[in-house]
């Protein structure tokens, strides 16, 4: 999907750290605090804009889709793009999705 030049520019806007650290996105955010990048794709006049952390987690666990369901971020930043702190929650959830979370609602959110 992605070609390597897009990866490797991708991974330049993360402050990548230690496994167990956030690994937070240096680049544009949105209004809420996600970090937000574009990739040219043949064919789209502007690029795709995608959410980071959904980069991230498709690099990270190659995952087959990056464009549906919500994502959890265990580490409750935002800008974080560290693979191990998101997951996907569960679509029938019923969050609205504004922070701070309470963890009870995180821990039943999660898969």
């Amino acid at each position: 999907m992605f070609t390597v030049e897009q990866i490797t520019h991708f991974w330049t806007h993360v402050d990548v750290q230690s496994r167990e650290d956030c690994w937070n996105w240096r680049g544009l955010t949105n209004n809420i605090g996600h970090g937000v990048t574009t990739f040219d794709m043949e064919g789209v006049v502007g690029g795709i804009s995608f959410l980071a952390h959904r980069i991230a987690f498709f690099l990270g666990y190659s995952r087959p889709s990056i464009s549906t369901g919500k994502f959890v971020h265990l580490c409750e930043n935002l800008a974080c793009c560290n693979p191990d702190h998101l997951m996907r929650a569960r679509p029938t959830c019923g969050h609205d999705y504004d922070y701070p979370w309470s963890r009870e609602w995180r821990d039943r959110c999660l898969h």
